[in-house]
């Protein structure tokens, strides 16, 4: 065979297809399913060698996606996304970002709720940052918001938060501070205040 595909039907060896019109080799405007170098799966519509309209892709590791996808990424839909360092989204995505469901992280951070920029800004669950600080609890527009329990590791030594957070401070609750001597002192707080220390 001399020349180049131009329109027709690409059948690979696992019997997946691609069918319309091909450009360098390459499906250029059309639709099927595809095996991709990454042993991805993409089922659906290329337009000018991308990803376009409603299709699903399924990763290897078995996650997939589902919906409108846009210049080869899901767009507007639902699913999975298992991220290479093991982070996992699951839920409603809108404009190619998590809007609505749950993020797993490899460390145990565990948040569902809505979410902005991927990250969470409604809900609740458990976040651990690098330094070794927790927060579990409730949230909103992206700080502690709610009843909820902060858990952070001072030089002085380890101080536990827990009543209700106002835009992320104890609004009013209990503070425990652990010294490394192993002392132990509580305050009460009031409006984002301690009134009561014993």
């Amino acid at each position: 065979v001399e020349g180049y595909w131009a329109n027709g039907t690409l059948t690979d060896s696992l019997g997946n297809s691609v069918t319309g019109e091909f450009k360098d080799q390459r499906l250029y405007n059309g639709s099927g399913v595809r095996v991709l170098p990454d042993k991805n799966i993409f089922e659906g519509t290329w337009v000018q060698g991308k990803w376009e309209g409603k299709g699903k892709l399924t990763y290897n590791n078995g996650s997939s996606v589902e919906g409108e996808f846009k210049d080869n990424r899901i767009y507007n839909g639902s699913g999975t996304v298992i991220l290479a360092n093991g982070t996992t989204f699951h839920g409603t995505y809108k404009e190619g970002k998590l809007t609505q469901g749950t993020k797993t992280c490899p460390d145990g951070t565990n948040l569902t709720g809505t979410f902005k920029d991927n990250n969470i800004f409604t809900g609740t669950g458990t976040q651990y940052y690098t330094n070794g600080d927790s927060y579990t609890g409730a949230w909103k527009g992206g700080l502690p918001h709610g009843e909820g329990k902060f858990v952070c590791h001072t030089p002085q030594g380890v101080q536990t938060l827990e009543g209700t957070f106002h835009q992320g401070k104890l609004h009013s609750g209990v503070g425990t501070k652990t010294l490394q001597n192993g002392d132990l002192y509580s305050e009460v707080f009031d409006h984002g205040e301690p009134t009561l220390r014993y």
